[in-house]
């Protein structure tokens, strides 16, 4: 797909799988110098956002869940090993964990989200490219006709500063504590990535 560009190009492909299939990226691209970003948040604080937006859309039935499900039936669903989020998971535990785990950069949405000028220098460090001068005051973004065919509406909306904010969980506290211990990358994982963390 991207063969025809020029071969310093810089290309950024967004998919949640690409974390499982380094080994195949570099079998494609061998003259390339292929990276992996991995965006990762605390798992139980992924689930509260979409069960935020599931709560604010009782009459709309995500694709994302079966119907007439519990918020307990909700989270076995995304976290199995073929779910929204429990797929992704397991490819990035697989990338970071393998031979090529030295073309990773970690980034937490939390640490982003706290410092995000020094995170973004952070980031185009990794993949030896010059800064940009971003304006973190406000950033949009949305996807509304993807997220209208997974009836799942503001799936993928952001505005407003980048900022930390806190907030309560709507997510029972076994349930949110359960999830967190799928942050895997915040124990002793062993892995040669590098890392923009929270302490």
């Amino acid at each position: 797909y991207y063969r025809r560009l020029p071969k310093d190009t810089v290309v950024f492909d967004t998919n949640r799988s690409w974390s499982g299939r380094v080994a195949e990226l570099n079998a494609v691209f061998p003259e390339q110098d292929v990276k992996i970003i991995a965006m990762v948040r605390n798992p139980a604080w992924v689930f509260d956002s979409i069960e935020r937006i599931i709560q604010r859309n009782p009459l709309r039935q995500s694709s994302l869940i079966g119907p007439n499900t519990t918020i307990s039936a909700r989270a076995e669903a995304m976290f199995d090993v073929k779910g929204l989020v429990g797929g992704p998971l397991g490819y990035l535990m697989s990338g970071l964990s393998g031979p090529h785990s030295r073309q990773f950069l970690i980034v937490e949405y939390d640490a982003l989200c706290s410092d995000p000028a020094q995170t973004m220098q952070a980031i185009y460090k990794f993949i030896d490219q010059p800064p940009f001068d971003h304006d973190f005051s406000w950033v949009e973004y949305r996807q509304e006709s993807f997220d209208t065919a997974l009836m799942t509406p503001d799936l993928h909306t952001v505005s407003g500063p980048v900022e930390h904010k806190d907030r309560k969980t709507v997510l029972p506290p076994h349930i949110f504590r359960e999830l967190s211990q799928k942050a895997f990358w915040k124990t002793d994982f062993p892995t040669e990535a590098a890392a923009v963390m929270t302490t």
